[in-house]
């Protein structure tokens, strides 16, 4: 084995232990100090108007971690396969079981029952679900963690408009999906139900195209306000219109 082969690894191996030790450091000061001061910041409604019940540091389930942390492995991909692509001559054999490893963790992401529900709903009845979900003690799905599109051209409905709710409470969630004509894309805003829609669904305009009526303030948020067409839309020009 080469003598500089861990020194190729060390400026990697002093980063992760700097993070650690800024993490470990947060988390404790956090614990230190943050539960024993209430404020007026800590103790104000959520968001979606929900008013805090009990503890925030409340225990998640294992399955819960487990698939956030395939998520992270998403996002620090690159990480696993620099080592492995650059110097796959040095680890031979283990950089071959590496990668293997490494790919069976991602798949698993793939086939992984997080046993979500997906519900279609209609159109004209989207806010008024929402509005449920949120409000009905038996759902509790307080808090709005995405809104997001699919445009499935040809087919019709062109449009899915999709909305992840959580129920901080019960650790569960939810999927509502609207389909929308190709001809006709628009659906009401859900801003009222949880004013954190706002830039999701001027997101989803920019990008796809969808108009929400009664939302507030419907303009681009990435796009340039004179930019021709919808770049998400699978009919967009690879280099876009001319």
């Amino acid at each position: 084995m080469p003598d500089n082969y861990f020194a190729r690894y060390l400026p990697l191996l002093i980063h992760m232990l700097a993070v650690s030790v800024v993490a470990s450091a947060i988390v404790i000061l956090s614990w230190l100090l943050g539960k024993r001061r209430p404020t007026r910041a800590k103790m104000s409604p959520y968001e979606c108007g929900m008013t805090p019940i009990g503890d925030a540091r409340e225990r998640f389930s294992v399955k819960f971690y487990l698939v956030a942390m395939l998520f992270i492995l998403f996002d620090v991909e690159a990480v696993f396969l620099y080592p492995w692509a650059v110097i796959l001559r040095d680890l031979k054999m283990f950089g071959f079981w590496e990668m293997l490893v490494y790919i069976a963790v991602i798949l698993v992401g793939f086939f992984f029952d997080r046993d979500e529900m997906t519900i279609y709903v209609d159109r004209s009845h989207v806010r008024e679900a929402c509005a449920l979900l949120r409000d009905n003690p038996d759902f509790r799905f307080n808090f709005l963690s995405d809104v997001t599109c699919v445009d499935r051209y040809p087919s019709e409905p062109r449009f899915e408009v999709v909305y992840h709710l959580l129920s901080i409470q019960k650790k569960e969630r939810i999927r509502l999906k609207v389909r929308l004509d190709g001809s006709s894309p628009v659906v009401e805003s859900i801003t009222a139900v949880w004013p954190a829609a706002n830039y999701f669904e001027r997101e989803v305009f920019d990008l796809f195209g969808i108009r929400f009526t009664g939302h507030p303030y419907l303009r681009r948020i990435q796009m340039p306000e004179d930019w021709e067409g919808h770049p998400l839309r699978k009919d967009y020009p690879v280099e876009g219109y001319r």
